[in-house]
């Protein structure tokens, strides 16, 4: 699998922030449910917020060493910020 360079750096950025996370609060994710709570913020309301949840996925399953089949994605709210697009994760274990 070839990945492009936005991808490469989108990965190493999901997975240092949830390692800066991690280390605040330790969890293990091995084997649970994750209830993963989304405030997105798109440059306008032509975004495809849908389209992006693969892309996070797979970065929190390279980010947290869990198969992303024990994601559960619950988009909470979509905001429009043209200045500062993302995401805020909130993630939540159930077991």
């Amino acid at each position: 699998q070839v990945l492009s360079d936005s991808v490469t750096l989108y990965r190493i950025e999901v997975k240092r922030l949830v390692a800066e996370q991690l280390r605040k609060t330790p969890c293990n994710f091995t084997n649970s449910w994750l209830h993963i709570h989304l405030v997105w913020k798109v440059p306008n309301l032509r975004s495809d917020v849908i389209n992006y949840h693969q892309d996070l996925a797979d970065a929190l399953q390279s980010a947290i060493g869990t198969s992303d089949k024990w994601y559960l994605l619950h988009d909470d709210e979509v905001i429009v910020d043209k200045e500062k697009p993302g995401v805020k994760v909130m993630i939540i274990q159930k077991t």
